[in-house]
C-alpha cells in the first residue's frame, strides 16, 4: 500500500498521462476527467505494492484502460449520443494552440478504432517502446508492429484525404 506522499508523487507525475488516455479512448472532456478521478480512486485503494515508478505506470495504464473500456461497454454510455468530432476538437487541451495542423492530426487519431488509438498513444505520446507494450498488454511484439504499421496508414489516409481539394 501506498503512502500518502508516494500516492501525491504518483499523482503529479502520472495525472495528465491517466488523463489523455481516457480522453483519447473515451472522445469526452467529462467522462475523461471522472475516468481519470475513478482511476486514481482505485490507486488509493489497491493493496498493490509498487516496487518502481514504472511499475506504477504501468498498472495506472492497465487501469485507465479497463476501466475505460468498462465505460465504453456501459448500457449507460450506449445510450448517450456520440460526441461530434467539432465538439472533441472544442474540448481538446492543446494548450491554446488549437491550431488547423494539430485539430487535423487529432480529428485523423480519434477516427481509429480504439486498440489503434490507444497503442499509437502509447507509443508516440507516452513514449513507450514496442517490447514494454508487449509486456503491458500481453500481445506479441510483432502484432503490435503490425498495428502500428496500419494505424500509421490509416492516419496517413485521412490526412491526406483532408489536403485534397
Amino acid at each position: 500500500m501506498c503512502t500518502r506522499i508516494e500516492l501525491m508523487e504518483l499523482y503529479e507525475a502520472y495525472y495528465n498521462m491517466v488523463y489523455r488516455l481516457s480522453f483519447i479512448m473515451l472522445k469526452n472532456k467529462e467522462d475523461a476527467c471522472d475516468a481519470t478521478q475513478d482511476v486514481f480512486l482505485k490507486l488509493i485503494k489497491t493493496d498493490t505494492s509498487f516496487y518502481s515508478m514504472e511499475h506504477a505506470k504501468a498498472w495506472l495504464i492497465v487501469a485507465t484502460r479497463n476501466h475505460c473500456r468498462n465505460i465504453i461497454k456501459s448500457s449507460w454510455k450506449k445510450m448517450v449520443s456520440l460526441t461530434t468530432e467539432q465538439t472533441i476538437l472544442e474540448q481538446a487541451d492543446n494548450n491554446g494552440k488549437n491550431d488547423e495542423l494539430n485539430s487535423r492530426v487529432l480529428t485523423s487519431l480519434l477516427k481509429l478504432p480504439k486498440e489503434l488509438r490507444m497503442l499509437v498513444y502509447l507509443h508516440y505520446f507516452e513514449g513507450f517502446t514496442i517490447e514494454e507494450l508487449a509486456r503491458q498488454l500481453k500481445k506479441n511484439p510483432s502484432t503490435l508492429r503490425s498495428r502500428l504499421a496500419k494505424a500509421r496508414k490509416l492516419l496517413k489516409l485521412d490526412l491526406s484525404k483532408e489536403e485534397s481539394p
